[in-house]
């Protein structure tokens, strides 16, 4: 009798952790079971009001930002009204925080669009950018980095995904497990003794994991149409060399150093009036020039604020600040002393002052040539064929 009772016991508690370990019901048997285990075991993610999974179904851009980021810098995150369309809602907070760190931006409409379902891209671009995976340069596609790090990297899921693949819930977790359970910047890293054990790119470190070399390219041939594979590994876009402007295409000269260059009619376009310019340009004799300032000055004071006096003419300052109460309080500007100058952040160009655009999450001033060749300038002045500016 007591065998039969010891052995009902050992049955018991052993049935008791197998529902302990099949959080979801829905889940066991499934190609991502251990994935799903294991972000849930670690309280990254919960299952629905009637405890499944549901590890098929996809999973929309609010929800798996807002697990993502929630996994890597804790649940309790701040902001709101970062996009027209993302507001108070119960993932808001998570997605200005993913937009103020630059991990996400927004559609071209200005729109985050966060009940679209996410794609195979944006999904790895979001785990890729909240981990502060190494994943190099731009190149190609946007997305093509994320991707061949994540194919470079161990992840198995990437085998056959397209880009434009919408993801599914079992595969967020597949997502999050090799990333989150890998040692520090090196994701999905396979066990090795030597280089003959890792992937192409790959390398076998000193702590015998395979980690990716960062390299796109072994010789030209490696590389795509007009590139080549330049000394730090990485395809490059090759620019045309030229003579002259009949070796360039429509549209661009041949500028001093070599090289095809946007044609100046581009930054000078022809003109009836001053509303067929560029802003800061006007229309002078159907040709639009830029507006140089008239005002004469004795000394600085003569000027307006942001003029100061060089050679009896008023001239727009480089300095903008020296410290932050200089600068827009309510545009979040802060000052660079560096260089003296405001500088706001952004995550589209409407976001910014007229004539900048929104360049790695900070405004830029665009920046228009003066000139390819002396003849492009004033009558006295040079160009500087370096700087693309007249003297």
């Amino acid at each position: 009798m007591k065998q039969k009772l010891f052995i009902s016991l050992i049955v018991a508690v052993f049935s008791v952790a197998t529902v302990a370990l099949a959080a979801f019901p829905d889940v066991p048997g499934h190609p991502y079971e251990d994935a799903i285990n294991y972000v849930e075991s670690n309280g990254i993610v919960e299952g629905y009001p009637d405890g499944t999974y549901k590890p098929d179904d996809l999973i929309n851009r609010a929800e798996f930002t807002k697990i993502i980021v929630g996994a890597v810098h804790g649940p309790n995150q701040t902001g709101d009204n970062c996009f027209p369309d993302v507001t108070d809602q119960w993932f808001a907070s998570f997605v200005c925080t993913a937009q103020s760190m630059g991990i996400i931006e927004g559609y071209p409409d200005g729109n985050f669009k966060p009940e679209n379902n996410v794609n195979y891209a944006e999904a790895l671009k979001i785990v890729l950018n909240t981990y502060a995976a190494p994943v190099g340069p731009d190149y190609d596609e946007w997305y093509s980095k994320y991707v061949d790090f994540a194919a470079g990297n161990g992840l198995s899921y990437a085998a056959g995904k397209n880009p434009s693949d919408m993801v599914t819930r079992g595969e967020m977790a597949e997502l999050i497990h090799w990333i989150d359970a890998s040692p520090p910047g090196q994701p999905g890293a396979t066990a090795c003794q030597s280089d003959a054990d890792c992937g192409p790119h790959q390398s076998c470190n000193t702590s015998n994991l395979c980690v990716n070399n960062m390299v796109q390219c072994m010789s030209d041939a490696d590389c795509g149409q007009d590139e080549f594979c330049n000394s730090t590994g990485m395809c490059e876009k090759q620019q045309p060399s030229c003579m002259t402007d009949a070796d360039c295409n429509a549209g661009e000269n041949c500028g001093p150093n070599g090289f095809c260059i946007q044609s100046m009619t581009f930054f000078y376009p022809a003109c009836g009036t001053d509303s067929d310019c560029y802003t800061g340009q006007s229309c002078v004799a159907n040709m639009c020039e830029f507006n140089h300032p008239s005002q004469s000055c004795v000394v600085d004071a003569d000027c307006p604020t942001t003029q100061f006096c060089l050679n009896d003419q008023c001239t727009e300052s480089m300095i903008q600040c020296t410290k932050d109460s200089d600068c827009d309080a309510g545009a979040s500007e802060t000052c660079n002393t560096g260089t003296f100058s405001c500088e706001r952040p952004c995550s589209l160009d409407a976001q910014c002052p007229a004539g900048q655009v929104c360049d790695s999450g900070m405004c830029d001033i665009i920046f228009i040539p003066e000139c390819a060749v002396d003849s492009d300038c004033n009558p006295g002045e040079t160009c500087d064929p370096t700087l693309f500016q007249c003297y």
